[in-house]
């Protein structure tokens, strides 16, 4: 019983969002954000969460209605309490999701002015300055955000989120040193039973390190990554897009995208990394047998049709090779 309390808490249904999210399950994020919102309905931030994931999946009016509703939300809370810096933050976003962008960026900068005053009061209040970093990296302040998110890590050196962020944002600075310290940070910082976690983030270590064209060191971060969940299909795909496209190395690009296959025969990039490694190799008809798979499964990518028009042209097979290059066209 204690167990299913402790499930049904606004907390678990907004995590288990974000982590849905994360594995682009968009409508069972909806769910679970929802979920949330019926715990906790006037909470602008999960509003936030589900207008951004029903935009993803591309039903815009629910969306914007989902992004009113916080900002109404925001609205009464600073009625309430004109200080209240999280309801100015919350506003300040969801007017960003509107489209009203001078006004956004007016009330982010209040939140702001409120966090630094928290601040000042006490200089070791770690949430005023997490909050205040996570501004500054939303309007793109990234040299202050890095500084705001020292200081969260200098009072929480245990906060990981921190070290991910900030690793990204010295990425986003070609500060590549830099970045690589902070990810084996937060990688040290995390319990080694935390298999998801970690593998998360050496996931965003290897595609920064593709990012940078460091392409071995990209595969030793996949390598680990897929020892970690070895069920993780897209770590498998990537690991052999690298593999194939900047190393050449293609009997291990196979591998990868075989493994991936068998986690999910319905993925329609990794029929396509497959059939692309066959038809370097000259295995066109086999080529074209990966193509298709990956057509039935998404008859509207251009990339398919365009990839089997070559092998098919590579087999003189012409008319076959020009209807498919029509297909690849109409969908570009």
């Amino acid at each position: 019983m204690k167990n299913i309390v402790h499930d049904n808490t606004e907390d678990h249904w907004y995590n288990k969002g974000l982590k849905l999210c994360e594995d682009h399950s968009y409508k069972e994020a909806v769910k679970a954000f929802e979920n949330a919102i019926e715990i906790s309905p006037k909470n602008a931030n999960l509003w936030i969460k589900r207008g951004e994931v029903l935009k993803l999946l591309g039903r815009r009016e629910e969306s914007a209605k989902s992004y009113k509703r916080a900002l109404k939300f925001s609205d009464e809370a600073i009625d309430i309490n004109p200080k209240d810096s999280n309801a100015r933050q919350n506003k300040g976003i969801a007017l960003d999701k509107m489209g009203e962008k001078e006004k956004s960026i007016k009330c982010l900068e209040m939140a702001i002015r409120l966090y630094d005053t928290a601040i000042k009061t006490n200089s070791k209040d770690v949430k005023a300055w997490w909050h205040k970093a996570e501004i500054l990296r939303f309007l793109g302040r990234l040299r202050e955000s890095i500084e705001a998110y020292d200081n969260v890590t200098k009072l929480n050196p245990e906060n990981v989120e921190a070290w991910v962020y900030k690793a990204g944002i010295l990425a986003q600075m070609d500060q590549q040193k830099e970045a690589i310290e902070a990810y084996d940070i937060a990688i040290a910082t995390i319990p080694s039973d935390s298999t998801q976690t970690l593998a998360k983030i050496w996931k965003e270590k290897g595609l920064m390190h593709y990012e940078f064209g460091r392409h071995k060191e990209a595969v030793k971060a996949y390598d680990v990554v897929t020892e970690l969940n070895s069920q993780d299909a897209k770590a498998w795909i990537t690991k052999g897009l690298i593999l194939a496209t900047e190393l050449g190395k293609l009997e291990e690009a196979t591998e990868a995208y075989d493994k991936a296959l068998k986690i999910n025969p319905k993925d329609a990039h990794a029929w396509m990394g497959k059939g692309s490694i066959l038809r370097n190799q000259k295995k066109c008809e086999e080529a074209i047998e990966c193509y298709e798979k990956a057509i039935e499964i998404d008859p509207n990518n251009a990339y398919s049709w365009k990839n089997k028009g070559l092998a098919l042209q590579h087999l003189n097979r012409k008319s076959e090779a020009k209807a498919a290059f029509d297909k690849a066209r109409k969908f570009r």
